[in-house]
């Protein structure tokens, strides 16, 4: 037998007091990492990842981390994301994203600051909050009515935990004094603005005056990506995230992202994610 007294010591997580609503939440197993999301960002909210298998390399903003099992990523609005998985490893994982706070000393719809290293290991706390991340998306799953009260107090139970983890872990992000760091980071600025426009590698030197070997090097040594993969990875991550958002055609969703032959985008979506736009649609959804 056991019995336990909570001491209700506790601060509010949320500016205002307004707590953060759920977009979705998402369980992905080894097979649907066949089919990865791309390098993509939203404005609109923000996502919290947990590793459960699996592991490789994770590109958040301008960091490059290693992630494994039992890893938290967070992925704040408005920073592009992307991962490589590592062979023979490929991602099991939950996600969560919300949005609609202000969590303080954050940006609107941010769950960390900006300088603060968004990957953090769970420690001891990863079942438990793998626990609750199931319920959730068991929940969300059943679509049962009055779910919608249970699945935000389940939310809010689960960014508790995840607060605990992320106030006795977090790092600041270890900036370098690199002259060519800052000079990358206003290519990558430039191009995730104009990524779906026509832009070619001496466009981008001529912007910046430097060459498009300096350009090309730096950004390379600073990303992991050559400037022009970059700029596909970032339109490729854009329509996954209109097809499965949208009910708009793939011909058209192809013409925004900057693919106006809707043959040549089917080509590159496939090439870059192992299946058809159509298919990517089906899978996903379903």
């Amino acid at each position: 037998m056991g019995q336990f007294y909570s001491n209700e010591k506790y601060k509010h997580l949320w500016a205002d007091d307004k707590s953060p609503k759920l977009v979705h939440v998402t369980y992905m197993e080894k097979k649907a990492s066949q089919h990865p999301r791309v390098l993509s960002s939203s404005d609109n909210f923000s996502e919290i990842v947990l590793v459960k298998d699996g592991g490789g390399e994770i590109y958040i903003g301008d960091q490059i981390l290693q992630v494994g099992p039992d890893d938290l990523m967070f992925y704040n609005a408005g920073i592009p994301h992307d991962q490589r998985t590592a062979p023979g490893k490929p991602f099991v994982r939950y996600a969560v994203a919300v949005t609609g706070f202000k969590r303080p000393g954050c940006r609107p719809n941010c769950l960390l600051p900006d300088d603060i290293v968004p990957v953090i290991a769970a420690g001891k706390l990863a079942e438990p909050l793998g626990q609750t991340f199931e319920l959730l998306y068991n929940l969300m799953a059943q679509d049962c009515l009055g779910n919608e009260k249970t699945t935000h107090y389940v939310l809010q139970a689960l960014l508790a935990q995840v607060d605990v983890i992320v106030s006795a872990k977090q790092n600041p992000i270890v900036t370098s004094e690199r002259e060519e760091i800052p000079l990358a980071t206003r290519v990558r600025a430039y191009m995730d603005e104009h990524f779906c426009d026509e832009i070619s590698l001496q466009d981008l030197a001529d912007r910046f005056n430097i060459s498009s070997f300096y350009l090309a090097h730096i950004f390379k040594k600073q990303y992991g990506y050559p400037p022009l993969q970059y700029i596909l990875r970032r339109r490729i991550g854009l329509a996954q995230t209109l097809l499965i958002t949208t009910d708009l055609p793939v011909g058209e969703i192809g013409a925004r992202v900057g693919y106006a032959n809707p043959s040549h985008f089917n080509l590159i979506f496939t090439k870059n994610t192992g299946t058809s736009p159509r298919k990517y649609r089906l899978n996903y959804l379903n």
